[in-house]
């Protein structure tokens, strides 16, 4: 099975870098979706600007 997500991670990493994301941004999406890993938009929007969350204002949430 760890073949299998591996695989299927990889498959939707290439899916977002033909949407025209990142490859940071690909790996990082695909592995959560795999693996079932909540993100919260504020935890993504934190992780790709650099920003604390208390830095991002409230309309960007």
């Amino acid at each position: 099975m760890e073949v299998e997500k591996r695989e299927e991670a990889a498959r939707r990493c290439e899916e977002y870098r033909s949407m025209g994301y990142a490859c940071s941004e690909s790996v990082f999406r695909a592995l959560a979706q795999v693996f079932d890993i909540p993100v919260s938009r504020e935890l993504f929007i934190t992780i790709w600007t650099g920003a604390p969350i208390q830095a991002i204002p409230h309309s960007a949430r």
